[in-house]
């Protein structure tokens, strides 16, 4: 029996290795930000749709709420101040909450992100903005959200 548990911790540490819930020393504790927040506004019985729409009134304020703070009371003010540690908070915060709007929102932003990440980097070449933004070349295709979100669900309304 005793031979057994070894083999049983190491099958259970690479299930949640694989599912990105177990680090070892220097790695990230989760690869799934988005699945993070699902799982905290679940724990927090905040609301979720389960497909893209408009949430209630009340949803949209506390997401506008939550991310005003965030940004602009905390994340710009540490930027101001030269706060690192305090950027660095506040830019994960600010994370939090912008993915959360997308859970309350019911955004599975997983393939939004990836699609506008392709067409970002289709932007390598383009010119150059005087203050150092890369601006897109000519044959720049945007990225199709509205496609994206019709794929989860949504009635385009």
């Amino acid at each position: 029996m005793a031979d057994q548990i070894p083999k049983t911790i190491r099958f259970w540490e690479s299930r949640l290795e694989n599912r990105g819930l177990l680090c070892k020393e220097g790695e990230e504790v989760s690869k799934d930000w988005y699945q993070d927040i699902v799982d905290f506004m679940t724990a927090i019985e905040q609301h979720k749709e389960k497909v893209p729409k408009e949430p209630s009134q009340e949803i949209v304020d506390l997401r506008v709420s939550l991310i005003d703070e965030e940004v602009n009371k905390e994340l710009l003010k540490a930027m101001e101040i030269g706060d690192l540690p305090g950027i660095a908070d506040g830019i994960a915060d600010s994370m939090y909450v912008h993915i959360g709007a997308a859970v309350a929102y019911g955004i599975d932003l997983r393939p939004i992100w990836d699609t506008v990440h392709e067409a970002n980097m289709k932007k390598v070449g383009g010119p150059v903005r005087e203050d150092g933004k890369r601006l897109k070349p000519k044959e720049w295709v945007p990225p199709d959200i509205k496609g994206e979100l019709i794929k989860q669900g949504w009635n385009g309304k």
